[in-house]
């Protein structure tokens, strides 16, 4: 006969509950200071169980939207909904949600189990679940036998786990994560980017991640929300944004570009570049004449012997990074051109001097209104969360 414990079997069915918990929605949110709006009019939503990063640069609101949903900053207008409930006029302490700092805010002078157990005991759990709960977090973060230990006496990546561990320990609906990797070096981040994705995926959270990180954001998410000046540029999956970027901004911001200045040609899919130099382009049709920008990700040119195709360069600088060599080439008509090759060890690099011929497919050249100030331009766009395209 198989004898089932109650307690476990509570567990269990609370855990499988839990697994649609979380869904998130935006309604007109704004956040003004004075004059300035910071968030405006932001309109999103975020499935249960999604890992949703918020990515842009310095300014552009991605934090105060975190704020606002953690209940620190108050918005301006509209509404915040968890689970179909607002929470808009909530306190934070009854938000019922998870929050990792960049600075992971761990309380100094208590262990680690001492600051496992704070939020509990703010929710008047009984002391034995507060043990049974400590001991779980601790081992999905892999850190068991740290609970007497100090925050001065863990590294950087487990201070950052036993955060994590303390803000799910109350088995929130949605996590909250503001830049938590920034303060790391550059290989315990990658470690960690996977440690953090295959928790997220495990517990079946709904994680909002906040970061200025490209490469942290395409690593870890289901979508990301690319935001600026207060709006979110372009949402989607980190494929789509990265192969069908929809505003020059997006396509500068998501990895790197080369930039061919120019107009756009009589036809559809023709630019001509500064230079003269026809080129075949994909992209949204641009009024003939029209000044125009065309960006080539350095990693989809193909160098070739020189003669092989029909853009003829020379390399002008070339930087061998192990996985992969850098290059600089002045193809005439286009100007300096970076590019990017994955060394497979089959020959050697192509040296300072070397004459090369170069190609592209028609498809990776995207053409794009040339704003006067592409950093700075406003771009007028919304987000429908269900089909992910511009409106």
């Amino acid at each position: 006969m198989t004898h089932t414990d109650p307690a476990a079997a509570e567990r269990a069915t609370s855990s499988s509950s839990d697994q649609r918990r979380g869904a998130l929605q935006f309604v007109g949110l704004h956040k003004f200071y004075g004059e300035s709006a910071i968030v405006a009019g932001l309109d999103l939503t975020i499935e249960a169980g999604e890992f949703f990063t918020v990515l842009g640069p310095s300014g552009c609101g991605k934090t105060t939207t975190l704020m606002m949903l953690a209940g620190f900053v108050e918005p301006s207008g509209g509404d915040i909904l968890i689970d179909g409930s607002a929470i808009t006029r909530v306190q934070p302490q009854d938000r019922n949600v998870g929050m990792v700092f960049q600075s992971y805010a761990l309380f100094p002078h208590m262990t680690v189990a001492e600051n496992l157990s704070f939020p509990l005991e703010m929710r008047k759990v009984p002391k034995v679940e507060i043990e049974r709960r400590i001991a779980e977090a601790l081992d999905l973060v892999q850190l068991a036998d740290a609970a007497n230990r100090y925050p001065a006496q863990l590294s950087g990546g487990q201070q950052q786990r036993i955060a994590v561990a303390r803000a799910i320990i109350f088995n929130p609906p949605v996590l909250l994560m503001d830049e938590p990797l920034g303060a790391l070096d550059r290989k315990l981040r990658a470690h960690l980017q996977v440690e953090l994705r295959a928790l997220q995926q495990r517990l079946a959270l709904t994680v909002v991640y906040v970061t200025h990180d490209q490469d942290e954001a395409m690593a870890m998410s289901d979508r990301i929300a690319v935001m600026h000046a207060g709006r979110i540029e372009q949402g989607g999956t980190p494929s789509e944004l990265y192969e069908q970027p929809a505003t020059l901004f997006v396509a500068q911001f998501l990895g790197d570009n080369n930039l061919i200045e120019g107009v756009a040609g009589s036809k559809r899919g023709e630019f001509v570049a500064s230079s003269g130099r026809m080129l075949k382009v994909r992209g949204d049709a641009i009024a003939a004449g029209a000044s125009a920008l065309v960006t080539l990700r350095p990693e989809r040119i193909t160098l070739a012997p020189a003669g092989e195709h029909e853009i003829a360069a020379i390399i002008s600088n070339s930087i061998f990074l192990g996985r992969h060599v850098e290059y600089c080439a002045d193809a005439p008509g286009l100007g300096r051109l970076r590019i990017i090759e994955t060394n497979g060890g089959g020959r050697r690099p192509w040296q300072r001097g070397d004459a090369v011929s170069l190609s592209f497919r028609e498809d990776d050249a995207l053409i794009f209104p040339q704003a006067v100030d592409p950093a700075l331009a406003e771009w007028p766009l919304v987000y429908s969360p269900t089909k992910g395209e511009r409106q």
